[in-house]
């Protein structure tokens, strides 16, 4: 399958939520220069996430393969691999989880090939990339679902987006392109996950592989999307999760 999300960061909490409300494979992207995921890209992307806790009453105690992730990007590293993805036509939702004090506006010079410090300057410059690749074009436009816990997510994230278009002086089309075709929903999630298991030793006959990045989730989860009516047709959801459009 084409890969359909790009997705800013790769953590226990997103490794856990995103694979249980939406059906997409996704490229994670390394959102601070420390580390390079080396686990995830050694496993080819494929781990699991044990969910073990009482819903509704009923005890749930089951592991899940998640096999989502196709490829993982370090754009500190590979600042022109990064970029690249913006030109892939088949990616249309943008996901992250980076930090709530990350969600903001520093002035940053352009330096054109290197990778800036903010996020929201990072996803500014693939914004760029994508709006010059497809000339500008209505159907390159994306969906934003950033996972931060702020209030009005999604308006402080393209805010600040904005911010460093005007920064930059990126020129005037760009931002009307960013104001009408890029969808940018407030969000609010919530899932309790507790990360790699102590008992994994008492877990490994129960695994298919051993797993550096097992991570553990209770059962409980919400996904609250407020948006335009479009986005309940356009998000590919998985079945049975709680998912709310508002």
């Amino acid at each position: 399958m084409p890969t359909k999300a790009l997705q800013f960061g790769g953590g226990n909490f997103l490794r856990a939520f995103i694979p249980g409300h939406l059906d997409l494979d996704i490229t994670v992207v390394k959102p601070t220069p420390q580390g390079d995921y080396a686990e995830l890209r050694a496993q080819d992307g494929r781990y699991q996430v044990v969910t073990r806790g009482v819903l509704n009453g009923a005890t749930v105690d089951r592991v899940d393969v998640i096999n989502r992730v196709k490829a993982v990007v370090h754009p500190y590293n590979d600042w022109a691999g990064f970029l690249a993805t913006a030109e892939d036509g088949d990616i249309d939702t943008v996901i992250s989880n980076t930090t709530e004090a990350g969600i903001k506006f520093t002035p940053e010079a352009w330096v054109e090939d290197a990778c800036p410090t903010e996020f929201p300057a990072k996803l500014c410059r693939w914004l760029y990339r994508r709006f010059e690749h497809f000339s500008g074009g209505a159907q390159s436009g994306v969906v934003l679902l950033p996972c931060e816990l702020i209030e009005n997510n999604g308006d402080r994230l393209l805010e600040a987006v904005l911010a460093y278009a005007a920064h930059w002086e990126l020129s005037a089309g760009f931002q009307t392109w960013l104001k009408d075709h890029t969808v940018v929903a407030n969000t609010l999630v919530d899932r309790i996950v507790s990360g790699y298991p102590e008992n994994a030793a008492e877990l490994r006959p129960r695994l298919g592989f051993d797993d550096a990045l097992l991570t553990v989730a209770e059962p409980y989860s919400i996904f609250v999307v407020e948006g335009p009516a479009e986005l309940k047709e356009r998000l590919p959801l998985t079945t049975g999760h709680n998912v709310v459009f508002t």
